[in-house]
């Protein structure tokens, strides 16, 4: 298997680079195990890190929960519970940015309280 960019038959000015893929026919496919809604992110990382895989930086998704695994994907495939891959295309991660705020809910859940300067 192989793959080209740009494609074959493509006119490039002089300089420009190629990049070509390769990938061995007897490479061996890992089975990705259960790890949305079973790990967290630091646990997933830890065991796709195991079997071998490398990553590009993590990307956050705002509005979930701090640290939890949302999904995985190898280039731009989303990867599945059993799906079999190979590991010498990085991982992404995304992961739970945090739960954000509006004013308005902030007003709720903080106490206003006035500031006394001879307070210490």
């Amino acid at each position: 298997m192989y793959d080209q960019s740009p494609k074959p038959g493509t006119e490039i000015k002089s300089g420009r680079i190629v990049y070509l893929v390769t990938r061995y026919e007897n490479e061996a496919l890992i089975e990705i195990p259960k790890l949305v809604g079973e790990h967290s992110y630091r646990e997933a990382k830890i065991i796709l890190t195991n079997l071998g895989f490398r990553f590009t930086p993590d990307s956050l998704v705002e509005g979930e929960q701090e640290g939890l695994l949302i999904a995985v994907r190898q280039g731009n495939k989303k990867v599945y519970t059993g799906d079999k891959i190979t590991k010498s295309k990085p991982l992404t991660l995304y992961v739970g940015a945090g739960i954000e705020y509006t004013d308005v809910e902030l007003d709720t859940i903080v106490e206003q309280k006035e500031y006394d300067p001879n307070f210490e």
